[in-house]
């Protein structure tokens, strides 16, 4: 079976003809990006790190039960935070509980990547289907003005010290994820001045590694990039497009809250 069919983020078709929900159940995070701000209790706006609240496993299960009925139909049940999904127990509890309840279901989540080679195979063998990877350099320098720090084995680490550690574990987790069969899509957030030449460097960097999908995304000029510029339309697409010949890209993203509940076609949407 071909499970990209049904899941609208690898497949824009999908977008009409399957729902997918988000279970906020993973509330904290191993990285610190400065373009992220989490906030909960959150209605008004659509974005990621957003949520009404963050759920148990077992209110998760719960809310996949209670959306039975959409329409169109149920199909992809993913988790994407508001932290990072690696870095919370929570997430494998409850990617357990969608697999043992809901066979039929694609099951994805969203992670920066850093504990990915160390939970690549736990996922595999909990049955994961598709994984998106946020990817945003692949220089250390440039990732300093990205990552304020990373919390790893123990320890935080600062500078392009984090940087490095973020991009190697990034890199070796997407390859070993691919390897074992789980269909890799890569985000980019695109920074103008600070990482805007690195999105083909980044395209074959994960390409090499069998990624399949590439999502480049706009900044939302948040946190410390409060007053940054967003990059123009013009230019996003045409640095899409210079990518396109390395590895395909997304073009229909909608940069999804992490309760987001419904088709992908629906801008503001809870579960």
């Amino acid at each position: 079976m071909n499970h990209d069919i049904l899941h609208p983020c690898f497949n824009g078709d999908g977008c009409h003809r399957v729902s997918r929900i988000h279970l906020p159940v993973a509330p904290l995070c191993n990285l610190k990006c400065h373009y992220c701000e989490q906030t909960l209790h959150c209605v008004g706006e659509d974005m990621p790190g957003k949520t009404r609240w963050v759920l148990k496993p077992e209110q998760a299960i719960q809310q996949v039960f209670a959306k039975q009925q959409l329409d169109p139909p149920l199909g992809v049940v993913g988790i994407a935070g508001p932290g990072d999904a690696l870095y919370n127990p929570e997430t494998f509890t409850t990617i357990d509980l969608v697999r043992k309840n809901f066979p039929q279901l694609n099951i994805c989540l969203s992670s920066n990547g850093v504990l990915l080679p160390d939970e690549a195979s736990r996922l595999q063998a909990l049955g994961l289907t598709h994984l998106s990877v946020t990817v945003n350099t692949t220089d250390p320098i440039q990732g300093r003005a990205i990552y304020g720090w990373v919390q790893h084995a123990g320890d935080r680490y600062f500078g392009s010290e984090a940087a490095e550690l973020i991009i190697t574990k990034q890199l070796e987790g997407i390859a070993k994820a691919a390897a074992l069969g789980i269909r890799i899509k890569v985000n980019m957030v695109l920074i103008p001045g600070v990482n805007d030449q690195q999105a083909q460097a980044v395209a074959r960097a994960v390409k090499e590694r069998d990624a399949c999908l590439m999502n480049i995304i706009p900044l939302i000029p948040k946190g410390g990039f409060r007053k940054w510029s967003p990059p123009l339309a013009e230019d996003l697409y045409r640095i899409r497009r210079s990518c396109e010949p390395i590895i395909a890209q997304m073009y229909h993203c909608r940069q999804c809250r992490a309760d987001a509940c419904g088709p992908l076609t629906l801008k503001v949407s809870h579960s």
